[in-house]
């Protein structure tokens, strides 16, 4: 940094080099700004920024209370800091995260004073860490390996390391849905979508391996206690090939069993993906979904049923091209579709019929956020009814052509539900969804959501509100 600067400068810096190009909130320094009068809002949409942008984002708050994220839902109690030489080694450390986190800090000093010496000395670029690569003897070659990757293995943009893992391992890898589209749906190194399920780690062999490979895991979709294995090596993405590098090149299939999750659930997916008439399942929802996607496109679910069915059922070999969150908080499907509307990306926001009392506020509230900017949002709510495939086809396409706000309900035949449960046991994402849907009640939604702006009140089935 060169000049005069001030210390608000100075944090905008030491924000950019997080990744974050834009604050929620309040102007911070020379950084762009989306103004939100509302700051669970803002907040929420920095932690959607963050997750789609592979980086973080950031939320200033009442000119003191700094936001940065990468996780929906994320939480932490506001640090005092009282100069930037104090905030500049909190903000390198968030530099080293691979996996989604948040920090927050009480910005303690007046953000248009002149940088101290100390300061200056504080913003240098912080020096590389000494990194210890652990190192797999070829002995390992021969054991019982399961590899699980998540959404660090994205974010650290380690696709091409962990290709080479592949190689000269000739292991394929499980994703929890944080790292969706790391492969191909069909590539034979994709070996499945794991931690949505109480027995997706026993099916994927977890609880009999010698050894459970992890990297770039996001605690919330696979936690130690749920992959079960008494032996756990956990690498950095970074470090996945190097890793195994001394190993003699095995060839992909070389592993045989790998491939039995997979297949399992693609057993029971196939069928429900085939299905052409009667009501749309959400297999087939999410299936045309991936299709209708356009380049760039995105698409974002809540937590709940609708989010478990497109991180189990949406194929895509893409990553970032879906956003379900790790942890539940209202409000994400419709607070990451504005967040990608800004960005520039064609994006449809996925959230059940159903909602609860919060669901429906703050998603009411991110509505009217982006209706402030000016931002178009198209929405699907997945609920019970008759909805058929090529209808719901339709939807999909003019969701994501653009255009006016519009709100689209896509009733679902939802039975297929308990053959996936009786497969892989009951949906623990999240702390577990209902087995059962519950209707709707239309007066929980405030009537100024559907009344106000150029939202189509017509695009629902009119029995939803008879």
């Amino acid at each position: 940094m060169t000049g005069t600067t001030t210390a608000g400068d100075a944090v905008a810096h030491l924000l950019r080099r997080l990744g974050v190009v834009r604050t929620f909130g309040i102007q911070l320094g020379e950084l762009a700004v989306v103004p939100c009068e509302d700051p669970d809002v803002a907040v929420l949409l920095a932690d959607c920024e963050g997750r789609l942008n592979g980086a973080f984002g950031a939320a200033m708050l009442d000119e003191a209370i700094l936001h940065i994220s990468s996780q929906p839902g994320g939480t932490a109690n506001p640090l005092l800091v009282e100069s930037i030489s104090e905030l500049a080694p909190h903000c390198a450390a968030l530099g080293y995260e691979t996996v989604p986190s948040t920090a927050a800090f009480f910005l303690d000093f007046d953000l248009d004073a002149p940088l101290t010496e100390a300061d200056q000395l504080a913003m240098r670029e912080p020096p590389p860490v000494p990194e210890v690569i652990a190192r797999l003897d070829e002995s390992f070659a021969d054991l019982n390996v399961v590899v699980i990757v998540g959404s660090g293995v994205v974010r650290s943009e380690a696709q091409d390391v962990l290709a080479k893992f592949c190689a000269q391992s000739g292991h394929g890898v499980f994703n929890t849905w944080g790292a969706k589209g790391i492969f191909r749906w069909d590539d034979p190194r994709h070996l499945g979508t794991i931690g949505l399920q109480s027995q997706d780690f026993a099916l994927a062999g977890a609880h009999e391996a010698d050894l459970v490979i992890t990297s770039g895991v996001d605690r919330f979709e696979a936690s130690p206690d749920l992959i079960g294995s008494y032996v756990i090596h956990d690498s950095p993405p970074d470090h996945l090939a190097a890793m195994v590098a001394t190993w003699s090149p095995r060839e992909s299939g070389q592993h045989p069993l790998e491939r039995g999750f997979y297949d399992i659930v693609a057993g029971l997916l196939r069928p429900l993906y085939e299905m052409s008439s009667g009501p749309v399942n959400p297999a087939r929802a999410a299936l045309q979904l991936s299709g209708a996607s356009p380049h760039g496109g995105v698409v974002c679910c809540d937590a709940g049923r609708a989010g478990f069915w497109v991180a189990r059922a949406y194929p895509t070999g893409i990553v970032d091209s879906v956003l379900v969150p790790a942890r539940r908080e209202p409000g994400t499907a419709v607070a990451g579709a504005l967040v990608a509307t800004l960005q520039g990306r064609p994006a449809l926001a996925v959230l059940d019929e159903d909602l609860d009392e919060r669901g429906i506020e703050m998603t009411q509230r991110v509505i009217e956020t982006a209706r402030s900017l000016g931002a178009n949002l198209s929405i699907q709510s997945w609920g019970e009814g008759v909805t058929t495939p090529d209808e719901h086809v339709e939807m999909c396409t003019h969701a994501f052509a653009g255009g006016p706000e519009q709100w689209h309900h896509v009733g679902l035949d939802h039975s297929a539900f308990e053959s996936l449960v009786d497969l892989a046991g009951p949906v623990v994402a999240w702390g577990g969804i209902e087995v059962e849907s519950e209707s709707r009640d239309p007066g929980l939604f405030d009537s100024e959501l559907f009344d106000s702006g150029s939202l189509d009140r017509g695009l629902f089935d009119s029995e939803l509100f008879d």
